[in-house]
């Protein structure tokens, strides 16, 4: 199983979304110093998509 995951296996890419996402989070706080006026803005563009 180690070398297929040396190989790059992808056994759940449920696992592989949140790697990334998490990343992209780490990133954005990084920057910002916090996440919650960044998620508050994408939560808003997702409900005005919504309407």
């Amino acid at each position: 199983m180690e070398e297929l995951e040396k190989l790059g296996m992808v056994w759940s890419h449920h696992d592989v979304a949140w790697e990334e996402g998490l990343t992209a989070a780490r990133g954005w706080a990084k920057e910002d110093g916090h996440l919650l006026e960044r998620f508050l803005r994408i939560i808003r563009s997702l409900v005005d998509v919504c309407r």
